[in-house]
């Protein structure tokens, strides 16, 4: 025969083991979503590089006399402010997460700013808001 006492204790004891897989099974699912997110987001980073890129690169490409404007967005997915620096033949992407990313370019004279940018090639030389 089972006392009261025993009863409630095994109870206890189920009800703790289900809470704790079901805790669990939620830190897993978080874990996965906050992956994901970072995921996303640093290829939106990689995607505004390479756009960058790819712009100074057909510049190099063109004639002389080459003149393009081209727009970098303000923020990257999801309102995530980010940092965008041009230094001599490289490209750098930092996100407000501490997450960065480095990308080879042309040597380019100026400096890239979110919103219009302009670029142009003159006398073998590109230049960048300048």
């Amino acid at each position: 025969m089972v006392r009261k006492g025993q009863s409630a204790m095994e109870f206890v004891i189920i009800v703790g083991a289900v809470l704790f897989f079901f805790f669990i099974f939620l830190f897993s699912i978080q874990i996965n979503t906050g992956n994901k997110v970072k995921e996303q987001r640093l290829l939106a980073m990689k995607d505004l590089a390479l756009n960058l890129q790819n712009e100074i690169d057909l510049a190099g490409k063109a004639s002389v006399g080459y003149k393009r404007e081209f727009v970098i967005q303000e923020k990257l997915l999801n309102g995530v402010d980010y940092s965008l620096i041009l230094n001599g033949d490289v490209v750098y992407i930092n996100s407000s997460y501490d997450e960065g990313l480095a990308y080879p370019v042309l040597n380019v004279t100026g400096s890239v700013v979110k919103g219009s940018n302009v670029i142009r090639k003159e006398t073998d030389a590109i230049y960048l808001n300048r």
